[in-house]
């Protein structure tokens, strides 16, 4: 059951993730719309990926795309965030392997 709480919040965050892209505005943001009235958004180089616009592109419609995104980019972090607990648990491990006589 320690992991009860750990599953709890990434369904909140999934939850979190797929009502964000439901809600999501189709208007630029804030640094869009300044660099497009200074007239230098269109100077800006894009760059290849998968999450162009917070969205998958093989998929036709936008809230679905952007919630799967969403919802990738949340895996993604929580695997990150796990290595690195388990790296920082085999540390501790070592130093108390270490310190014994």
């Amino acid at each position: 059951m320690k992991n009860r709480p750990i599953k709890i919040i990434v369904l909140i965050a999934v939850a979190v993730a797929i009502i964000a892209a439901l809600l999501a505005s189709s208007h630029p943001d804030g640094l869009e719309k300044v660099a497009a009235s200074l007239g230098f958004g269109g100077k800006a180089k894009g760059t290849p990926g998968v999450f162009i616009d917070y969205q998958l592109p093989m998929f036709p419609l936008p809230a679905l795309s952007s919630a799967l995104a969403g919802i990738i980019g949340i895996i993604i972090i929580f695997f990150i965030f796990r290595s690195i607990a388990k790296v920082r648990h085999l540390g501790e491990l070592l130093k108390k392997l270490l310190k014994r006589p």
